[in-house]
């Protein structure tokens, strides 16, 4: 019963974890306009208007930037970790084969813990392809381990980043 959440606000990272909350009955009363922690911790505090307190529900992995921008801004912060993500211990033998092969057009990188996991994983294999990043901070960390993405997308979400592929795609099938 999500009744007992009346009166308490709801931010999203996005619009695919607001369409989330909404499956569960939930409406987020704050999505920042660009879908980073840096932009939802700014949207946070510019609507409170003074320190509260924050519940941060999110994955095991990641960035600690939001927390600690709200701490800075004064908020008391109680962190929950909802789920976690593993990295796959070996590559999938047919992955290598047609990575090898140059069968695979595009590889979407979504997070910086992927980008790491896939160059461990595939390594120079990698340059046989195209990467797609989801955000410039994925992106950097590609460059940073010497594999630059094609793209990377404008809006941080999976559609941002099938779009990103299809207008490079585009692009380059008119040329």
């Amino acid at each position: 019963d999500v009744r007992f959440l009346a009166g308490i606000r709801i931010a999203a990272i996005g619009p695919g974890t607001a369409a989330a909350l909404k499956r569960f009955g939930l409406h987020a009363d704050l999505v920042p306009s660009t879908y980073r922690a840096e932009s939802l911790a700014e949207a946070v505090i510019d609507r409170q208007g003074r320190a509260g307190r924050v519940l941060l529900v999110r994955a095991s992995r990641g960035r600690e930037t939001l927390a600690e921008m709200l701490v800075s801004a004064g908020f008391e912060t109680e962190q929950v970790v909802a789920y976690r993500s593993l990295d796959v211990p070996t590559a999938d033998p047919e992955v290598l084969r047609l990575l090898e092969a140059g069968a695979i057009d595009w590889v979407t990188v979504t997070s910086s813990a992927i980008a790491r996991s896939l160059v461990r994983l595939f390594g120079e294999r990698l340059h046989r392809t195209r990467l797609a990043a989801i955000s410039p901070l994925t992106g950097d960390v590609l460059r940073q381990l010497g594999y630059p993405p094609a793209v990377e997308a404008d809006t941080y979400t999976m559609e941002g980043l099938v779009q990103a592929v299809v207008e490079w795609e585009r692009r380059h099938s008119e040329s």
